[in-house]
Formats: C-alpha cells, sequence, structure tokens
C-alpha cells in the first residue's frame, strides 16, 4: 500500500494544497502555537519533544516541536489541548497547555518529582502518577486547570510496574500484579481499599470506559477481551471477544467516546480490531505498522497507533460502518530531532 505511486502523489499533493489553504508555511511550523487545522500533539520520546499534526486526515504533517524543555515522559490529551509530562532536569511534574494561541508549562508543586509513569483517563480529567521506588501512587483529579490529589499506598503489592488504569473521576486505580494464573487485576483506591477484579493468565493492556466505572482489560496470553461492569462496587467480570473476534496478543486497548466500542492493538500480526462492547462482534483490520499504543487525536472518531516520526503514523478511523485506515507521513530529519 505504500508502494502504490499514484496514491503518494494525491497525498503529497492533498498535504500542499491544505498547507496552502490554511497558510501554513515553514515559519508558521516553527512557531509556539499550532496554526489552522489540526490533528492533536504527540510526544516524541527520543527527542523529549512535543510535536503538533498540522492538516487532517489524509493530508497532515509532524510539525517542528515546540520550544519547550526536553521532557523525559509525557501522556498527551489532544482532545482537550494539554498534556502531563515530566522534565528530563530535575524530573517535575508540569502540565503542559497548547490551547488558546500559546504553548505554557505548570509545574504541579504539590505533585513529587520523578514519578516512572503518567497514567491519564479516558477523558484526562484524572490521571495517576505511579512512584515505583516509593511503591506508592498519586491520583489527580481537575486536570488540567485545578489539579487536586490524594495518595494511594502500594507497598503492599509485590510489583507495581503492572499494567495500570485510572477512572475518570480519580478514585479507581486498577493495577495488574503478578499471582494467581499468573496476572492478577488489583482494584485500589486512596482509602486503602483492595479487591481483585481478575485473575488470568496475562494482563497486557486495560483501559476504562468515558465518565464510567466499566473496564475492557486484554489477557494476551489467551488472546482474550474481558470487560468489568461497575467495577467501583459489585464488578461483574465478562469475558467479551476471543481470537475469533479479532483479538490477537493486545498490546494497547482504548474506549470510544460513545462507549460502543473497545479499539484493541494487536502486536503480532499489526493489526487493529474494533469490538462492539454490546455484542462482542468485531472487525479486524491489519494496517502493516509498528504499534506503540493508542492515541486519541482531537476528533473522537480518529486515533493514532504510534509515537516514532521517523517513519509512516497509521491513523484509525471509526467514523463510517467498518473502520478505515490512513497515515501520516514520516518526519524529514531536517524538520525534527532523531525520533528513533
Amino acid at each position: 500500500m505504500f508502494t502504490n505511486r499514484k496514491k503518494r502523489e494525491n497525498a503529497l499533493g492533498s498535504i500542499l494544497f491544505v498547507l496552502l489553504l490554511t497558510g501554513v508555511s515553514s515559519r508558521t511550523l516553527n512557531s509556539q502555537a499550532i496554526q489552522g487545522p489540526s490533528l492533536g500533539v504527540l510526544f516524541d520520546s527520543a527527542s523529549g519533544e512535543f510535536k503538533p499534526i498540522v492538516g487532517i486526515v489524509g493530508a497532515a504533517i509532524i510539525a517542528k516541536p515546540f520550544p519547550l524543555e526536553a521532557m523525559k515522559t509525557a501522556v498527551v490529551c489532544s482532545s482537550r489541548g494539554f498534556a502531563l509530562s515530566v522534565t528530563q532536569a530535575g524530573g517535575r511534574v508540569v502540565v503542559v497547555s497548547f490551547r488558546g494561541g500559546t504553548v505554557t508549562a505548570s509545574s504541579l508543586d504539590a505533585v513529587a518529582p520523578n514519578p516512572d509513569r503518567l497514567i491519564l483517563s479516558p477523558t484526562c480529567s484524572s490521571a495517576a502518577v505511579i512512584y515505583n521506588a516509593g511503591s506508592r501512587a498519586r491520583l489527580l483529579t481537575g486536570l488540567p486547570n485545578q489539579p487536586a490529589g490524594s495518595d494511594i499506598d502500594l507497598s503492599a503489592l509485590p510489583s507495581t510496574s503492572g499494567v495500570a488504569a485510572v477512572d475518570d473521576t480519580g478514585s479507581i486505580l486498577l493495577l495488574s500484579i503478578p499471582g494467581g494464573r499468573g496476572s492478577m487485576v488489583q482494584k485500589l483506591n486512596s482509602s486503602g481499599a483492595r479487591d481483585v477484579l481478575l485473575d488470568t493468565a496475562s494482563v497486557s493492556a486495560m483501559a476504562f470506559f468515558n465518565n464510567s466505572q466499566d473496564a475492557a482489560i486484554a489477557d494476551a496470553s489467551s488472546n482474550q477481551l474481558f470487560i468489568v461492569r461497575n467495577t467501583g462496587s459489585a464488578p461483574v467480570v465478562s469475558p467479551i471477544a476471543n481470537k475469533a473476534g479479532g483479538v490477537v496478543d493486545a498490546a494497547a486497548l482504548a474506549v470510544s467516546s460513545d462507549n460502543h466500542h473497545v479499539i484493541v492493538a494487536n502486536a503480532t500480526n499489526r493489526s487493529v480490531a474494533v469490538v462492539n462492547t454490546e455484542t462482542g462482534s468485531g472487525v479486524q483490520v491489519n494496517c502493516h505498522c509498528e504499534i506503540d499504543g493508542i492515541h486519541a487525536l482531537t476528533s473522537s472518531r480518529f486515533f493514532r497507533l504510534s509515537n516514532r516520526t521517523d517513519r509512516p503514523i497509521s491513523i484509525v478511523d471509526l467514523g463510517g460502518e467498518t473502520p478505515q485506515l490512513s497515515w501520516i507521513p514520516a518526519q524529514p530529519s531536517s524538520v525534527g530531532g532523531d525520533s528513533r
């Protein structure tokens, strides 16, 4: 599909048309703000930079990075125009805002420096900040403008490096730990309560539903997708899809904005499955791409499958009857730093 010359020429023509139409020039791409139509922002972990995605689906490019200090890690919320990140120098936790015409970075003084992981909730209203060394986590609510936090003690757990997810209220943290049949999902909150939601072979990904305490959990060993209804109290676990429904070695999950579908990124066969959360029926499409996650873009119907900018980035479109794929071209080395 990448060798079709006519498609490449059409895509390039579309990109040039959008740039001319919106007045995006090399000078614009160097500016702090996102100019013209945008699909959001990605974090390039190799360079520690935030890079805007300028254009529309089918005609977009990776632009020059924002002029900010280098970051160690970050999670981006393109739909709400901000990111939660950790600076390389000093390990400060900061909120980076890229809405309203300027890009700013504000430190969260109430959050201890040098966390190991940052995890955003589905609508980005809350987050989990996890410290492996201190065996603790801080749950943040009120993002991005009025953050408040509460702590969770994780010292009783055998490990804090497992797969994790946080709900939109910032009151429930799910964390996979070794044990049982191989991997157990623990539900934790700031009051210290702990419950096992699922005991399975190998938890590889999980995500909460939007504004809900329901969650989706994937087991890569058994090629199964589970739905846990009402994780807050009296949870009910149901296997909803398996290999027949397109779930194969799931590496990442996301839930559509209407909660009707779970998007499953399969690492082994480089495909994406879209599973109906009510019927369990699934549609699988091959992207023939390197998948490192599922990242929502500014529009709720589009999801990005990679942060690497040295190769084409696949975009999944859930707007039609079946999922459609498109690509953002690799960023030329002259536009950004090394992204490998």
